[in-house]
């Protein structure tokens, strides 16, 4: 069965579940983003400042939560592959123990990201595609930190061209959904919260689906969870 295949029916399988884990991270992660960059872009309206330099902003705090968002649902798909269920509490602890360490890491990679887009694009492609799976290597292998990084880029390396066209067609779709919050509504309302509620509960149908997607690829390339808890064995007692 492919992976797109696989993630799919594992949703719509679980749907109610992975709507509550949803609605426990995935809804304020987003709704303190869109605060920051609320206040970003009044900020730099208010100075007249160019408004380039509020995209790149809104760009480095959405990587940012973006990498936190899909730590409980890596967690689902793990445990779901070991036990044939899915732990809500469990998705959410996991969350919980990684997220400090994530965020940090995020900040580092959404840095990267902007830096590289500085330097003719490029480079900052590269950093968004090879970075992308550090979220993975720590819920799946414990691999956090410089340990992360290295192994995110190795599985960045493997599956280049994959990731590149998935992470391509979520931004296709994420700018789809974001124009259908923005300028669906406007037809209805002027005020800004009911635009940014719809495009928030779009979201969190939508990043728990691709998350899948990208968990059956990584799970797939070391090998399934009988290579995962080998390691495991070798490194560190089994949690």
């Amino acid at each position: 069965m492919n992976h797109f295949k696989q993630a799919t029916l594992f949703y719509k399988e679980h749907f109610k579940k992975i709507l509550l884990v949803s609605l426990a991270v995935v809804f304020p992660i987003q709704f303190i983003h869109f605060v920051l960059v609320n206040t970003i872009d009044n900020v730099y309206s208010a100075w007249l400042l160019p408004p380039f330099f509020s995209t790149l902003m809104t760009g480095f705090f959405a990587l940012i939560a973006a990498s936190m968002v899909q730590l409980p649902f890596i967690k689902v798909v793990v445990d779901y592959e070991e036990e044939g269920a899915v732990n809500v509490r469990a998705a959410l602890g996991t969350t919980a123990y990684y997220l400090f360490c994530i965020y940090v890491m995020g900040i580092l990679y959404a840095t990267g990201v902007v830096i590289g887009s500085l330097l003719f694009l490029i480079p900052g492609v590269l950093v968004f595609v090879f970075l992308y799976a550090f979220p993975y290597a720590a819920v799946m292998e414990d691999r956090k930190w410089f340990k992360g990084i290295k192994r995110a880029i190795s599985f960045g390396k493997k599956h280049f061209f994959v990731l590149l066209a998935w992470l391509f067609i979520f931004l296709c779709i994420e700018f789809m959904i974001q124009f259908i919050a923005l300028f669906g509504l406007i037809q209805i309302t002027t005020l800004a919260w009911p635009a940014m509620l719809l495009h928030m509960l779009l979201n969190m149908m939508f990043v728990p689906w691709f998350t899948f997607i990208i968990s059956y690829y990584y799970l797939d390339w070391i090998g399934g969870l009988e290579e995962r808890e080998d390691w495991y064995i070798n490194n560190y007692s089994i949690r």
